[in-house]
């Protein structure tokens, strides 16, 4: 669950924060529960502590309710697949404006992604925004093996302070006989 919806939920947390090319400085995963069987060997239950520059915290669990939650000084807005509530009724408003729109109109993900196939232009969700908002799943495994957080530099997209966590992530095992080249 946590890397099928990662990609989902995190790529609007990062858009919202403005991140959406760049990452985590930090990744700690705990309370991580496997299942007993041997069908699935992602975890059931978990908690995702990502660190962002400018004091940001967020935090996924599967314990919280799909979706993306924002909580600032003034309240909070979340959203989902379907809905969006916040803390203050007047942001829902047709009418309301405030700071910087950073959204434009798309008929939807199927339609922006054939008309950007025929215009050369980048989709909505291109693939640097997919590569950024699955990382921070993938440090969390990383963070999860090691036993403790992981820092990490966006920029560099590298591991700080922790040779043997970036050979880790640089050489996970290969299933069956898969191999690169």
């Amino acid at each position: 669950q946590l890397m099928d919806w990662i990609g989902h939920h995190n790529d609007i947390a990062h858009w919202g924060l403005g991140m959406d090319k760049s990452g985590p400085v930090s990744v700690d995963a705990k309370n991580w529960v496997y299942p007993t069987t041997e069908l699935y060997d992602a975890p059931m239950s978990y908690d995702v502590i990502s660190k962002y520059e400018g004091d940001i915290e967020v935090v996924m669990s599967s314990r919280l309710t799909m979706g993306t939650k924002w909580i600032g000084e003034d309240g909070w807005v979340y959203v989902n697949r379907g809905k969006i509530e916040a803390s203050n009724p007047a942001w829902l408003a047709p009418d309301f404006v405030a700071g910087e729109w950073k959204a434009y109109p798309t008929p939807g993900h199927q339609r922006n992604f054939i008309d950007c196939v025929l215009s050369r232009e980048d989709t909505i969700a291109n693939a640097e925004t997919g590569h950024r908002s699955i990382t921070p799943g993938h440090l969390a495994y990383l963070s999860h093996t090691i036993g403790g957080p992981v820092r990490w530099d966006p920029a560099a997209e590298q591991i700080v302070g922790n040779e043997d966590a970036q050979k880790k992530l640089m050489s996970l095992p290969y299933r069956g006989d898969w191999k690169l080249g």
